[in-house]
C-alpha cells in the first residue's frame, strides 16, 4: 500500500491505516501458523488411526506375505475361513491412502447370478402372500391384488440336486388411495411379510447350510471336498464361501449351544474330556501350539442327553472351571491334572483308563494281536495263573466290575438299587484289587507296571466315588463315545485355520452330536433350527436376553414339540415289522 501523502489526507488517518495494515499482516501470519499446526495434527491423527486399524483389523504376523501394500496390512488371512469372501477379481476403490474392496451386491452374489443366468437350474417361485384377514383397508373394503415383487434368490437343495428358489412378495392395494399421477400410495399398500434370510445378504438357504454342517460334523468332509461335490453338480462356488457359511451358521446357532450348556449344568452327572486341536492362526502366534477341544456330556442315565464341545486356547483347568461355573452336581473325568481346578465338585474317576494301564503292563504274549481293543489272548491266558501274574489279576478284577455294571444295566436298576448291589458285589473285588496294588506300591516296580500302580494309587479317591453314588458310572466312556465323531472328523479336515473356525466346529459338532443322541432326524432338525433362529435373530426387532432364552428352550432337541416332529424312526424296528 502506498503510504505517500499525495492526496492531501491527514497524517492521523494515514497512521491509522498503517496500524490496521500491520494488524492484518499479523493476523495473516497467525492464521498461516495455526493452519500449519492443524495440518500437522491431522496428519498425526491419521497416522495414529492407521496404526490402530492395523492392530484391530490387520493380520498380526509381520511376514511380508501378509502385506497388501505399504499403506495397510492385509485385513484378511489367506485361508478360506478368515478370507471367506475374498476374490482375486474383486474391484477396489481408493480411500484415503489405501485400496478398499468394494462391497457391492454383484461381488457378493456373483455365483447365484451365474446360476440363474445359465438356465441350467430349475427356478421354483415361492409366493409369500398377505394373510386373507389382512387384505382389507381401514374401512374394511377388500384390497385389490397388485402383483408379486422379487425379493431375493435362494440357493436350495433337493438331494441329490440343487435348485434356485425365487422368493416373491405379494402386495395389495386399493384404487381409492391414489396420488395425482394415478399410482397407488405406497403407505396404503399391504405387503406379505417375507422371512429374513438365514445369513444376511447371502442367497444360501437352510437346506444348503444343513447339508454343509452335516457333511463336516457327521460325515467328516472338509470344505474343499464339499466344494468339489458341489462343482460336480454345476454349482460354481469356492471353498472360502462354504467356510464363511459354516462360521456364520455357528454364530447364528450360538444361543442354542448356550441353551444346551445351561441344560447340561442342571443334570446330576457330567462327563468331561479333552482332545487336541491344531489352529494355524491362533492367539499364541505358534501354529503348533497345544490347543484343545473340551467335551462335556451328561451321564448315560440322565433323562436328557447333551453333548457340548468348547474350543479353548489351552489345557488349563480354568477352562473347565469356567464352563462348570455354578454347577452343583458330580463330574467324571480321566486322570488329567487340569480337573484339580474343580476340586469343589465331587469327581469320579474312570476305571476304563485304569484298566488300560494294567492291560499295557501285561506280558506281551497276553495282549491280543488281533484287535486294538483291550482284550486278552485267549490261547495264552490258559497257561498263566492270575495269582502268579499280578498284572493279569488286577486286569481281571477290573473286568469283573464292568461285568457287574452290564448286569445292572440289563436289569434297569435305579440309582439306589445299583448302589446297593455295588456294595454287595463290588466290595470284595475292590478289596482284593487295592490289597494287590498297595503291595506292588511297596515294591520297586518299573516300566508299565510302575505306571499302572502309580495311576491307580493317585486316582484311588476318584476311582472309589462310584461306591458312594449309584447314579455315577464307573467309566468316562460316555464322553469318549461322543467325542469320537469329532476325532474321526479331525482325521479328515486335520486342522482349523483360524480360531473362529475352531469355535464354529465346537458349536456345530455340539448340536449335531446332541441331536443324534436324542434320536432326531438331524438334517430336518438342522433346517428347522436355522430357519427358526434366523426368524428370531435377523428379524426387525431383536429379542431381549430373557425372550431369546425362552425361544431357545422351545428349539432344543429334547423339547416335546421337537421330539414329535423330528424323532427318527428306528430302521431296525421298521424292518422287523
Amino acid at each position: 500500500m502506498d503510504m505517500n501523502n499525495s492526496s492531501g489526507v491527514s497524517p492521523e488517518f494515514l497512521m491509522l491505516l498503517k496500524g490496521l495494515h500491520a494488524q492484518i499482516e499479523d493476523l495473516q501470519k497467525q492464521l498461516n501458523n495455526t493452519k500449519a499446526v492443524k495440518d500437522a495434527e491431522i496428519a498425526h491423527l491419521k497416522e495414529t488411526i492407521e496404526i490402530y486399524q492395523r492392530m484391530l483389523f490387520g493380520s498380526k504376523s509381520e511376514k511380508t506375505v501378509y502385506m497388501s501394500d505399504l499403506a495397510q496390512m492385509s485385513l484378511f488371512d489367506k485361508d478360506a475361513e478368515s478370507d471367506a469372501a475374498a476374490d482375486d477379481s474383486t474391484e477396489t476403490t481408493h480411500v484415503d491412502g489405501y485400496d478398499r474392496q468394494k462391497k457391492g451386491k454383484k461381488r457378493r452374489d456373483n455365483y447365484i447370478d451365474v446360476m440363474v443366468n445359465s438356465g441350467k437350474f430349475k427356478i421354483e417361485p415361492e409366493l409369500i402372500d398377505v394373510p386373507e384377514k389382512d387384505r382389507f383397508d381401514s374401512d374394511e373394503n377388500p384390497l385389490e391384488f397388485i402383483g408379486y415383487e422379487h425379493v431375493r434368490y435362494e440357493l436350495c437343495m433337493k438331494s441329490p440336486e440343487y435348485f434356485i428358489k425365487d422368493v416373491m412378495q405379494a402386495s395389495y392395494g386399493s384404487k381409492r388411495y391414489k396420488d395425482a399421477d394415478g399410482k397407488l400410495r405406497r403407505d396404503t399398500v399391504k405387503e406379505a411379510e417375507v422371512p429374513p434370510a438365514i445369513i444376511p445378504h447371502s442367497p444360501v438357504s437352510e437346506s444348503v447350510l444343513a447339508n454343509v454342517i452335516l457333511n463336516k460334523c457327521d460325515y467328516g468332509l472338509p470344505a474343499y471336498r464339499q466344494t468339489r461335490m458341489m462343482r460336480d453338480m454345476g454349482v460354481p462356488i469356492n471353498r472360502n464361501v462354504v467356510c464363511s457359511w459354516f462360521i456364520a451358521s455357528a454364530k447364528l446357532l450360538h444361543p442354542v449351544w448356550t441353551g444346551m450348556k445351561r441344560t447340561a449344568k442342571r443334570q446330576k452327572v457330567i462327563h468331561a474330556d479333552e482332545t487336541f486341536c491344531q489352529v494355524l492362526h491362533n492367539a499364541t502366534g505358534n501354529p503348533r501350539a497345544q490347543l484343545d477341544f473340551w467335551a462335556y456330556c451328561t451321564g448315560p442315565w440322565e433323562s436328557i442327553q447333551v453333548a457340548c464341545f468348547e474350543y479353548c486356547s489351552s489345557r488349563e483347568g480354568e477352562n473347565a472351571k469356567r464352563f462348570l461355573d455354578g454347577y452343583a452336581g458330580k463330574i467324571i473325568t480321566d486322570g488329567c491334572s487340569s480337573y484339580k481346578a474343580v476340586a469343589e465338585l465331587e469327581r469320579g474317576g474312570c476305571w476304563a483308563h485304569d484298566r488300560r494301564y494294567w492291560y499295557m503292563a501285561l506280558p506281551s504274549e497276553l495282549r491280543s494281536k488281533r484287535t486294538k481293543a483291550d482284550k486278552l489272548n485267549d490261547d495264552a491266558i490258559q497257561t498263566i495263573d492270575p495269582e502268579k501274574c499280578v498284572q493279569l489279576k488286577c486286569f481281571l478284577l477290573i473286568n469283573e466290575l464292568f461285568r457287574f455294571e452290564r448286569l445292572y444295566d440289563e436289569k434297569n436298576l435305579t440309582g439306589a438299587e445299583r448302589l446297593e448291589h455295588r456294595k454287595k458285589d463290588c466290595t470284595p473285588i475292590l478289596n482284593q484289587f487295592w490289597e494287590t496294588v498297595e503291595a506292588l506300591a511297596q515294591e520297586n516296580t518299573t516300566g508299565n507296571l510302575y505306571k499302572a500302580v502309580t495311576y491307580s494309587m493317585n486316582q484311588r479317591e476318584h476311582l472309589m466315588k462310584f461306591m458312594e453314588h449309584g447314579d455315577m458310572p464307573i467309566s468316562n466312556n460316555a464322553v469318549e463315545r461322543q467325542i469320537r465323531n469329532l476325532v474321526i472328523g479331525r482325521k479328515n479336515w486335520l486342522f482349523c485355520d483360524t480360531e473362529a473356525g475352531a469355535e464354529a466346529v465346537a458349536i456345530l459338532y455340539s448340536i449335531v452330536v446332541t441331536a443324534r443322541a436324542n434320536g432326531l432326524k438331524v438334517r430336518a432338525y438342522l433346517e428347522f433350527l436355522l430357519r427358526s433362529m434366523a426368524d428370531i435373530m435377523n428379524g426387525a426387532r431383536q429379542p431381549t436376553e430373557q425372550e431369546l432364552e425362552l425361544c431357545v428352550e422351545e428349539l432344543l432337541p429334547w423339547n416335546d414339540d421337537v421330539q414329535s416332529r423330528f424323532l427318527a424312526d428306528d430302521p431296525f424296528e421298521s424292518s422287523k415289522s
